[in-house]
This record gives structure tokens, sequence and C-alpha cells, in this order.
């Protein structure tokens, strides 16, 4: 883990040091979390039909459970 910077001044002024916000978590939510998820929701919703209409066979853990 990197070691955290001394606080700096600038003009006389002490800054703080850079740290996560929550619109920075919002953003990776919606531009890298919610994309790679429908994305294989939409591979899984696929496959589940590939396998039950043209191959007339059980896909998943549904297969399990019944």
């Amino acid at each position: 883990m990197a070691k955290r910077e001394e606080i700096t001044e600038v003009m006389g002024w002490r800054i703080a040091p850079p740290r996560i916000t929550r619109g920075a978590v919002l953003a990776a939510l919606k531009y890298i979390a919610l994309p790679i998820t429908l994305g294989l929701t939409l591979l899984d919703v696929m496959f589940y039909l590939f396998f039950q209409h043209v191959l007339e066979r059980c896909y998943g853990i549904l297969c399990l459970l019944t």
C-alpha cells in the first residue's frame, strides 16, 4: 500500500490529501459495474434460451432443483 504523503501547504493553505468521494464511487458503478452486470445478464439469458429452445436441455442451477 502506498505511503500517505504529508500534508502540504499551497500559498499558506493546508490542503487535504486525495480521497475517494461518493461521486467517484457512483461513476465507477455507473461506467464499470453496471455495463459488466448487464452484459453478463444478457449473455446468461441468451444461453438459457439457446439451451431451452435449440438443445431442449436444462441449463444452470435450475437443473439441480428440478
